[in-house]
């Protein structure tokens, strides 16, 4: 099937139409508004009062886009030579007078475009400028050519012409032309009220009324004569009430009866003797009123716009302002006896402040007031000096809020200087305390990590030179019966040593960088040990009440962070009891069935120990007690400080494999329960601490070590021979190449330390281990475990053992390599 469209079923584009309409309706427009004017006498001197054409020809233009202005041109160019050639004009003529007809439409409308834009309504006395100017500069030079042909064709003279093209056709430009373009917009006449009808209906009627007795002299009926200026004064009204386009329209009345009443005529209104000078004085008269009338519209039109574009400013701002979730937008203006006076606050204030809008603008001090004392005299500082040296001011600050409590609030303005010396400033106040908030937790993180660094290097040093002392106590006392006097002046010596090496532990559990040793301890006796640094951390206030079981509580855990679990749970339970109270710390045996399934806990061992210590303080409301384990949290005033205690026991109690649940009412204490795995698998630490363990019988063979500080290694080596092993020792990377190619086969651990000059301990390993393969390892280091980590040391599989070490935490090490690891 073959389908076919054919010249019928062609669809033209609906701008086509529009625009040969268009063209079409300006063309027939311009062709009648030239037979008109011929009607008037003596045409071809004078031609008329006015020249509607040339306002037609300049509206047809500036009212339509800039590419249909060649058919426009030609359509009024052809048009008006139609109409000069049927009312008898010779054919040279009227191609001269249309030529100068197009270049002044064409010039005019250009140069409107270029000073005023593409969107023209006549509405800015800057278009009414440009109006005017085209009507006198422009088509002052366009006269010259219309008066040449006039000349040349012996019509009229050169300046006699000159003068009346210019006259008339100036008319018709600021006459017709806004005429044409206001109205090109039609009006909403949905929005006209009857009131404005009435109005306009009134104002038309008197001012017709007024135009026909001012231009029509000598009437028996009436024997009152009004005066043109009235109409002056009359015209004020059309434009400070009403729209340019009622302006156009009574300019256009006006001009009508002028020129048809009877008072050209006579001279009592018009100077000169004749009728050309009483049509020119009409003329001028005419003029000047046409663009007092655009003038005096135009500046309404402009200050109703200003007006209107300044109310939906204002609606944007606040409606902006309404809608900011924390924050108020505000304008205030420092008067120039030094008050202040608030002009404009959004709603949000009240939000932000517990101060309405309207209170804060009946009293400016009333925010003031709301500044904390500490920081008043900061903020009128600043404000002082942003107003004198008119700079933009930032300031943060306290402020006491009626309805939420101390916030912090931060305030961006800017000033600048009116006509009168008044300061405005336009602002923003807004609530900053989450990001103050934020910066503190920041501020405080970044205190502990230096904390952290500086701990893990002194520690460092420390554990050297806790290790010999720690070592060679025990090596002394292996050899030194217990009743030798001495004996219990080398144990005091050891037991400072163990509470020094016991601080360094806890100061780096407290940065988090000390790996936890998980071992079998009693619960109970790490409670009873503390009990004294416990009672110098509380008031005299606060009762401590302890409930523990007589049979040993066994759980794996480390030592030092339960220590450091119990002390930070009664620091917090104290920190709720200001007043002072009873805290209470029991531990038992505790089965799961009937216990767990209210907490939504998974069990995976049985049965358990329990941690339950609880506070006769002031509680905690449901939103608080969400919130106690995470890091800063507190309910302490803000500028307080906030510590990491209950997220420091919510980390050790989940990498102790624990479980903590926390409960509170308000007026009714808290309490926090722990549960951790019970066991009893192995001998305590602390039996192991007290040599009551027992070491191998049977060590022998070669273990070399390798340390950089020469007590620490000969420390070691004493110790390891001192257990029974042969040593071999190097300083260094380097010593151990001659020590491997002599002994090598003989090795059968390495004991190196992890952090050396040249090459850290696990590459020395490795190297080694090429040779050896069956060569075990042991490290040790008095670094924190952060560092040994950024050296690839800390991997599974792995033995190590922290400076300082005791000879039997040195031999359960070996033991442990040597079976295997």
């Amino acid at each position: 099937m073959v389908s076919s469209t054919f010249p019928s079923e062609i669809k033209t584009p609906p701008s086509l139409i529009r625009d040969i309409l268009v063209v079409f309706l300006y063309a027939l427009a311009y062709f009648t508004a030239q037979e008109i004017s011929f009607l008037f006498p003596d045409a071809e001197r004078v031609l008329s009062a006015i020249w509607p054409a040339g306002g037609i020809g300049l509206a047809a233009l500036l009212t339509n886009r800039r590419q249909l202005w060649p058919y426009l041109i030609a359509a009024l160019f052809v048009t008006g030579n139609a109409a000069n050639l049927l009312s008898g004009r010779p054919l040279f003529n009227s191609l001269g007078f249309m030529t100068a007809n197009m270049l002044e439409s064409a010039a005019s409308a250009w140069f409107l475009i270029r000073f005023c834009g593409r969107d023209i309504r006549f509405d800015r006395v800057r278009e009414i400028a440009g109006l005017v100017t085209a009507a006198i500069v422009i088509n002052a030079g366009t006269s010259f050519i219309g008066a040449g042909t006039a000349a040349i064709a012996h019509i009229a003279p050169f300046w006699n012409f000159w003068k009346t093209w210019w006259v008339v056709n100036g008319l018709g430009i600021l006459l017709i032309t806004p005429l044409i373009v206001s109205w090109n917009r039609l009006p909403d006449f949905r929005n006209i009220h009857i009131g404005r009808i009435i109005e306009y209906t009134a104002f038309f009627i008197l001012w017709s009324v007024i135009s026909w007795f001012a231009f029509n002299t000598g009437n028996p009926l009436f024997a009152f004569t009004a005066q043109p200026y009235i109409l002056v004064a009359l015209l004020a009204w059309a434009g400070l009430r009403m729209h340019q386009r009622a302006a156009t329209i009574a300019l256009v009345i006006m001009a009508g009866f002028a020129l048809a009443g009877n008072s050209l005529f006579s001279g009592f209104l018009w100077e000169g003797e004749d009728l050309e000078n009483h049509m020119l004085s009409m003329q001028l008269f005419i003029s000047f009123t046409v663009i007092m009338g655009l003038l005096l519209s135009a500046s309404t039109s402009e200050k109703n716009r200003a007006l209107r574009m300044a109310h939906e400013d204002r609606l944007r701002i606040q409606t902006i302002g309404d809608n900011v979730p924390d924050g108020v937008i505000f304008q205030a203006i420092l008067e120039l006896d030094g008050s202040i006076r608030f002009t404009y606050a959004s709603e949000g204030i009240e939000r932000l402040t517990g101060i309405s809008a309207a209170e804060l603008l009946r009293d400016p001090g009333s925010i003031y007031r709301l500044i904390h004392e500490d920081d008043f005299e900061r903020e009128q500082e600043t404000e002082a000096r942003a107003a004198r040296e008119l700079v933009k001011f930032d300031i943060t600050y306290r402020m006491r809020t009626k309805n939420r409590g101390l916030r912090w609030m931060r305030v961006l303005a800017s000033p600048r200087k009116l006509a009168t010396g008044e300061i405005v400033s336009d602002g923003i106040l807004f609530d900053v305390t989450a990001e103050k908030e934020l910066e503190q937790k920041l501020i405080k993180s970044q205190k502990l990590e230096s904390l952290g660094l500086l701990a893990g290097g002194v520690a460092h040093d420390f554990n050297n030179l806790l290790t010999p002392i720690l070592g060679y106590t025990e090596i002394i006392q292996e050899d030194m019966p217990e009743k030798d006097p001495h004996f219990s002046q080398l144990e005091n010596i050891k037991r400072a040593a163990i509470r020094a090496q016991d601080m360094t532990k806890r100061l780096l559990a407290f940065s988090r960088n000390q790996p936890i040793e998980p071992r079998t301890i009693n619960l109970c006796d790490v409670i009873t040990k503390s009990e004294s640094i416990v009672r110098q951390m509380i008031r005299e206030n606060i009762h401590i009440r302890y409930s523990l079981p007589q049979k040993p509580c066994t759980v794996m855990a480390d030592s030092v962070q339960m220590e450091q679990l119990l002390i930070n749970l009664v620091i917090n339970g104290q920190d709720a009891m200001p007043l002072g109270g009873t805290l209470t710390v029991e531990v038992m045996d505790v089965e799961p069935a009937g216990v767990f399934n209210s907490l939504e806990v998974d069990i995976l061992h049985s049965p358990f120990i329990m941690l339950r210590v609880s506070d006769t303080g002031h509680g905690m409301d449901e939103d608080t007690l969400s919130h106690i384990f995470e890091p800063f949290y507190s309910t302490r005033e803000p500028g307080k400080v906030a510590s990491l205690g209950m997220s420091t026991v919510y980390g050790i109690v989940k990498q102790n494999n624990g479980t903590i649940v926390a409960s509170s009412h308000p007026d009714e204490g808290s309490v926090f329960t722990i549960y951790f795995p019970s066991t009893e698998s192995i001998k305590t630490q602390a039996d192991n601490l007290n040599g009551n363990g027992s070491m191998p019988q049977t060590r022998a063979g070669k273990i070399l070590v390798v340390e950089d500080n020469e007590i620490v290694r000969s420390l070691t080596v004493d110790m390891v021979r001192h257990l029974g092993f042969e040593v071999l020792e190097a300083a260094n990377v380097w010593e151990c190449a001659g020590i491997i190619k002599e002994h090598g086969g003989k090795i059968k651990m390495l004991l190196t330390d992890v952090i050396m000059p040249g090459m850290n301990g696990k590459q020395l390993y490795e190297s080694l281990a090429a040779i050896k393969p069956d060569l075990r390892v042991l490290y040790m280091s008095g670094y924190t475990s952060d560092i040994i980590g950024r050296h690839g040391i800390i991997t599974d599989g792995i033995i190590l053992i922290q400076k300082p070490f005791s000879l039997t935490g040195l031999a359960e090490k070996i033991d442990a390599v040597l079976a295997g690891g």
